[in-house]
């Protein structure tokens, strides 16, 4: 009996490490249009975006607001030094795994100039500690993403004029 009930527990073990394993952290910029980059919005802004894993769920997200500041659609490093968190209350975006998109924020007239260009950057990190990209390397990226970090996770836009 004693060796059944140490196999059922190491099955179970198993299983549930197992089961942990795996991770498709999906997130993704809804507006702002990240596709459809370079568009001017009126201000406010209400920054959504969307947060989800096929495999298991997203622990946290956090998202970036730059201002593009050299005029070549790429994100250098100087612009991606100065970048801000949003939310502004610098709480994490937690454990929400939901293919619906949600605000996070609004950018108002202290944030947004009418006329000048910004992007909006979006990584998630699934339960496993494992990120959706590759932070070191988004410096140089361009308005279209790049093989680490998806055209879906940057946004690049215009602000406009207020409503």
């Amino acid at each position: 009996m004693r060796k059944l009930l140490l196999s059922f527990g190491l099955v179970l073990i198993t299983t549930t490490l197992l089961a942990w394993v795996g991770s498709n952290p999906t997130v993704r910029v809804v507006y702002p249009d990240a596709i459809g980059d370079a568009d001017i919005c009126k201000v406010p802004i209400n920054v959504a975006i969307e947060q989800y894993n096929t495999e298991q769920g997203i622990d946290h997200t956090e998202v970036w607001f730059l201002e593009e500041s050299d005029g070549d659609t790429y994100v250098s490093q100087a612009e991606w030094d100065a970048r801000v968190d949003i939310p502004y209350t610098g709480a994490k975006i937690e454990d929400i795994n939901r293919e619906a998109s949600f605000v996070i924020a609004e950018l108002g007239t202290d944030q947004i100039t009418e006329d000048s260009p910004y992007y909006i950057i979006i990584v998630g990190q699934d339960l496993n500690g494992d990120w959706s990209a590759d932070t070191t390397l988004i410096h140089e990226v361009s308005m279209d993403g790049d093989s680490n970090l998806p055209d879906s996770s940057i946004v690049y836009f215009i602000g406009g004029s207020p409503r």
